[in-house]
């Protein structure tokens, strides 16, 4: 009962994001099989980040609350590093050059899926280890899991884009892509790890960070979706559809008549001038 409760306490929140990104796939939404095995690809990739982290502790790089600059070391190169490259090494190697890989929308889903099974281990390790769970569960529910899905969406979006563009600019935006996911996380990280002596500058960063982060994900989740070549075939869809309803089709046949009396018409005047 007790791994039941952990389990949904770490759970609720990766899954719901991992709906909210599924359902972000508006044209052509990706194999379901294929977005479990990011997720479960995530969740075990945890381990490759974990033996980096202790393996740097070791040769100190760590948090160290009498020293910001090697707290701020750790938390770019040992967290934000380490915790990134290992998710880009997940789509790249299983995901980028797929087929089903057919839009830019895709490598979003597919980054974040990947996060969400990342943070998914993590957040089952922190509840367990916890002493206030459900506490616990909440703070991160509101921090972490989103962030997560954040750096997800910043790394995937721009290797949507190079997915989809000339082949000499691909590298610049993938590269682009997973610095700025590093580098906003080990940001993230540097707000919680070091006491700023102040109780606004302790609290207040994360939330402003995080809510900036949410901002131009959904930014980038819709310019992406726009850029879906799968866009115009929807619409085209979605007027066939409209054609087989009764108020279209009687809308029709009402300006068949209206057409077919004008030339009627026209066609009687010319008859009485010829006369």
């Amino acid at each position: 009962m007790e791994l039941l409760n952990i389990l949904a306490l770490a759970l609720a929140p990766t899954l719901s994001l991992a709906f909210f990104i599924y359902m972000a796939d508006r044209y052509d939404k990706e194999p379901l099989k294929w977005l479990f095995l990011a997720f479960l690809l995530g969740a075990v990739v945890i381990i490759i980040p974990v033996f980096y982290e202790n393996f740097i502790e070791r040769f100190g790089l760590y948090v160290d609350p009498h020293s910001k600059i090697r707290t701020a070391a750790y938390a770019f190169y040992g967290v934000g590093f380490g915790e990134e490259i290992s998710k880009f090494l997940i789509l790249r190697l299983f995901f980028f050059r797929k087929k089903f890989n057919n839009e830019p929308v895709n490598a979003i889903v597919y980054s974040v899926m990947v996060g969400m099974g990342f943070a998914s281990t993590e957040n089952i390790y922190y509840i367990y280890a916890s002493d206030t769970r459900e506490i616990t569960a909440l703070v991160r529910a509101l921090t972490a899991i989103p962030a997560h899905a954040f750096f997800g969406v910043f790394m995937g979006y721009f290797m949507g884009q190079a997915k989809f563009t000339y082949s000499f600019k691909r590298t610049r935006l993938v590269a682009t892509g997973v610095v700025l996911a590093m580098l906003l996380h080990g940001l993230y990280d540097l707000l919680l790890f070091i006491d700023w002596g102040n109780i606004w500058l302790n609290f207040a960063p994360v939330p402003v960070l995080l809510i900036t982060m949410f901002v131009f994900s959904l930014i980038m989740i819709i310019k992406a979706q726009r850029r879906s070549p799968f866009k115009k075939r929807k619409k085209w869809l979605k007027k066939i559809m409209q054609s087989k309803m009764p108020e279209f089709q009687e809308k029709l046949q009402k300006l068949k008549a209206d057409l077919k009396k004008k030339r009627a018409e026209k066609k009687k005047g010319r008859k009485k001038k010829s006369d």
